[in-house]
């Protein structure tokens, strides 16, 4: 069967909302050459541990290992690090959105800015490269140039009367700078969140109905709780399954990769939305997600919402019968909850019973062409 054009399910889900809130992680940079951290071909997977006097992938980011021994984070910085200002699809869909209420990143790049976002709507959870801060005098700096070598601060310091001493009026002096050493703001393993993130939290709290949670493991902590901070819908839009923290649960989940979920309609949602659970979270299962949205679908047609039923591709269903999987047509009970039976198995009686609902009715099939 060719692959047919079928419209995506979540951007009607985003449209509805009126105030929108995104947690994002470094997949959503991935498409533009930027690694994520964890994935099977992200950074610390490749990470050349001696190269960067390294005992361990974390320990690049470690703040304790970052004072005992900078130059590795700066050698690491020049081959791997760009200040870049061109951000993916997805960054840019987010500068479009006037329905965004606040963006709580966990990346470095500083790209949601410079793609569009107004600074007021973003929170760096964990800083940013834009600007480096001397670990011995605070003062600040926008990040110069990563040339593999420790970056010193230039702030002049007051001079040194060198030489000895003379009755004469004149005096020799040496001009000083600080030379401590520049460190990015960027939160490292070890460091406290900044103020701002709980301080902010806590005003969008209860400002949004719609929590996206995209392109992040959500293993790190504290960022992995604050997706629990807020009241609203979870959804959660990834290239692989990711457990809720805590004991919430996903509303809705979309396993693809973030660029491919701001695109209208296109082949590639044939096989993204076969990755898309909707129901009680925890875990994906593709069939139970196919009756579900098939009932949903004709439930919103049979009341005259046919137009504004989510879009659904069906390509088989399990009959609870025989266990077979059959393809359209098939019979679905209107009373269950996703009981299908194949045109073989609807109608016969097994063991001399009938399949009986709950509440001790026949089942009442609906033939679905």
């Amino acid at each position: 069967m060719a692959s047919a054009e079928v419209s995506n399910p979540y951007l009607p889900l985003l449209r509805s909302s009126s105030s929108a809130i995104f947690l994002l992680g470094a997949g959503i940079s991935t498409s533009i050459g930027i690694p994520d951290f964890r994935s099977k071909d992200g950074l610390y997977a490749s990470l050349k541990l001696e190269e960067y006097g390294l005992n361990a992938p974390e320990d690049l980011f470690d703040y304790e290992h970052f004072c005992a021994s900078p130059a590795g984070f700066f050698k690491w910085s020049l081959d791997s690090l760009t200040l870049q200002t061109t951000g993916s699809k997805f960054h840019r869909f987010l500068s479009t959105l006037k329905n965004l209420h606040r963006i709580y990143t966990q990346n470095i790049d500083g790209l949601e800015s410079s793609s569009g976002v107004p600074d007021s709507k973003i929170v760096h959870c964990h800083g940013s490269l834009q600007n480096s801060t001397c670990q011995t005098c605070n003062h600040k700096y926008p990040t110069p140039s990563f040339t593999g070598k420790v970056p010193l601060c230039p702030v002049p310091t007051s001079p040194l009367v060198v030489g000895p001493r003379t009755s004469s009026r004149v005096k020799k002096k040496q001009k000083l700078t600080c030379e401590g050493i520049l460190k990015p703001d960027i939160t490292f393993f070890g460091e406290p969140l900044q103020s701002v993130v709980s301080k902010t939290i806590g005003k969008d709290r209860l400002k949004s109905d719609l929590i996206t949670v995209v392109g992040t493991s959500l293993k790190v902590e504290p960022f992995s709780k604050i997706v629990n901070c807020f009241e609203g819908k979870k959804v959660l839009v990834n290239r692989d399954y990711v457990g809720f923290p805590g004991e919430g649960r996903w509303d809705c989940v979309f396993l693809c990769d973030s660029d491919e979920v701001v695109e209208e309609e296109g082949t590639t949602w044939r096989e993204v939305v076969k990755g898309v659970f909707l129901g009680r979270g925890g875990v994906w299962d593709e069939e139970r997600y196919q009756k579900l949205l098939s009932k949903k679908k004709e439930k919103g047609q049979g009341q005259g919402q046919g137009q504004g039923a989510e879009p659904v591709v069906v390509e088989t269903v399990t009959c609870d019968a025989c266990m077979t999987k059959t393809g359209r047509p098939f019979y679905t009970c209107e009373i269950c909850e996703g009981f299908d039976l194949c045109e073989g198995c609807v109608g016969k009686e097994e063991g001399g019973k009938r399949h009986r609902v709950e509440e001790g009715e026949d089942h009442r099939f609906r033939f679905c062409a």
